[in-house]
């Protein structure tokens, strides 16, 4: 990695790769079998770059995940990211979709469409289940939220519930981070950490309501932790 003026910082694809690889979170492909085999230099597609985002030397907690395909029509500024009212929330550019629903048939107009349809697909599958297993240890009885498909815009992504959605699936991230091309059932990491944030959201909404209703509300309750997920607003 080249090192710029200032701030800017250049960092090889294969070193972010072969960070990600060294962490102790990913399984080797002879270990989880399957696809894969190509990192860290064999990789032609951004998926493998995103799921290996929070492996980023010294990185801080929240980015702003910005596509190089991605033209800026006027100046943007931070604020433009949050909401000022009712309140002060995140604003996540996504599409939510429920079990089984497609965004329509454009989406497989071509192969290379077909293709990403399939993985984001793969990807909703995926966080249904994780987030069903969640709530039945949890022995919530609410149905889960929407999965939040990624629109092609700007992303602030909070760097621990990415490392935190690594320990849970280490397998499907490993293998992601392993193919070489796009492929039918590959996992957008993207998608889980918005579905995510705003199913802590939901879930910290429904507790404090139930602490206020059973009186034993307080901030001193109320975390900074627990802050970031519930002040997330949904844009569809």
């Amino acid at each position: 990695a080249s090192k710029g003026p200032d701030r800017l910082q250049f960092l090889d694809q294969e070193d972010l790769l072969e960070a990600a690889m060294s962490s102790g979170l990913y399984q080797p492909q002879g270990q989880r079998g399957g696809r894969g085999g190509y990192a860290p230099d064999r990789i032609f597609n951004d998926f493998p770059v995103n799921v290996a985002l929070p492996f980023v030397p010294g990185i801080t907690r929240h980015v702003l995940l910005v596509d190089d395909d991605l033209l800026f029509a006027r100046s943007l500024r931070p604020c433009e990211l949050f909401s000022a009212s009712p309140a002060y929330q995140l604003r996540l550019f996504a599409h939510p979709r429920g079990i089984g629903e497609s965004k329509g048939n454009s989406e497989t107009s071509d192969a290379y469409s077909a293709v990403f349809a399939s993985a984001m697909r793969h990807t909703a599958r995926l966080w249904f289940k994780l987030a069903a297993t969640e709530q039945a240890e949890e022995a919530v009885r609410n149905r889960p939220g929407p999965y939040y498909e990624p629109y092609h815009a700007p992303q602030v992504l909070d760097v621990a519930t990415l490392r935190d959605l690594w320990r849970r699936v280490p397998g499907e991230l490993s293998a992601t981070l392993d193919g070489a091309m796009r492929h039918p059932t590959m996992t957008d990491i993207i998608g889980l950490h918005h579905s995510e944030l705003v199913e802590r959201g939901r879930r910290a909404r429904r507790r404090r309501a139930e602490n206020i209703t059973e009186g034993t509300d307080s901030d001193a309750n109320f975390t900074s932790a627990q802050a970031w997920p519930v002040d997330l607003r949904e844009f569809s």
